[in-house]
């Protein structure tokens, strides 16, 4: 889950532990979900008016990490675990 919201672990204990998340918990993590989709719709917007390659890089590049964290946190937020 650190890794969908790009809290990456590094060289330390990578080995897997439970925690238990509240409904609470999944609400945040719905509106972090929903933030980030509305990011993209922002960058998307900003791409159809940006010229310059090194923009039109970064814009993608955000984009392409934005859709992966949406889709990161759709999975936890849907697991079976949580439900």
């Amino acid at each position: 889950m650190l890794d969908t919201i790009g809290w990456a672990a590094g060289e330390q204990d990578q080995r897997p532990a439970r925690v238990t998340m509240t409904r609470g918990h999944l609400a945040q993590l719905q509106w972090l979900r929903a933030d980030v989709a509305m990011s993209i719709i922002t960058s998307l917007d900003a791409r159809e008016t940006t010229t310059e390659a090194d923009d039109i890089a970064a814009l993608e590049e955000n984009i392409r990490a934005a859709r992966l964290t949406v889709h990161g946190l759709w999975q936890i937020v849907h697991a079976p675990s949580c439900s």
